[in-house]
Parts: C-alpha cells; sequence; structure tokens
C-alpha cells in the first residue's frame, strides 16, 4: 500500500504503535508497586490501596497506552509520597504528645 494515498474510506487502519521511551519502564512500575505495598504494610491506609490499584493498572496498561501508564505511575508515586509523609507526622506528633503528656 503506497503511504501517499489518501485512505480508502471505511477501511480500518493498524492502531498507531508507541514511540519507545514513551511510557513507563516495566522496573519503574514495580518499584512503586512494591513501595505501594511497604506503605500499606506501615500504616500509609488509604493513600497506600489507591497507589497499589494504580500501579497495577500501569503495568497492565504499559504495552497498549503508555501515556497513561506514564500518568497512572506519576500519580501512584504522589500517593505513596503523601502517604508516607502522613505517616511520618504522625508519628512525630505521638512522640510530641507523648512527651507532653509525661
Amino acid at each position: 500500500m503506497n503511504p501517499y494515498q489518501p485512505p480508502v474510506p471505511g477501511a480500518a487502519f493498524p492502531p498507531p504503535q508507541p514511540l519507545p521511551g514513551e511510557g513507563p519502564s516495566q522496573n519503574r512500575c514495580v518499584v512503586w508497586l512494591v513501595l505501594s505495598v511497604v506503605s500499606f504494610i506501615c500504616g500509609c491506609g488509604i493513600l497506600a490501596i489507591i497507589p497499589i490499584a494504580l500501579s497495577i493498572a500501569a503495568l497492565v496498561k504499559r504495552a497498549t497506552d503508555p501515556k497513561l501508564a506514564l500518568t497512572l505511575n506519576r500519580f501512584a508515586r504522589g500517593c505513596v509520597i503523601a502517604g508516607y509523609a502522613v505517616l511520618i507526622l504522625s508519628v512525630v506528633l505521638n512522640v510530641v504528645m507523648a512527651a507532653m503528656a509525661s
């Protein structure tokens, strides 16, 4: 088929192939999945459950829709970082409250 020929109406076109390096690598998706599970074990609560689901979705969509996978991975990373920040803040506040009580 001539690439310069106009398309035939009603003809099916193959989906565009993603460019290499467009989406997150599998290692990066797995890293944030593991950190999400670790944050759930540490007690980060809802800020750990959401990135687990997002990391799994990013792993599934990595081959078919790399831009969506990259967005999901970035959102999962933000949730994990926020969860760890809230965890550290709660530990510090608990130590301060225990010191003030005694």
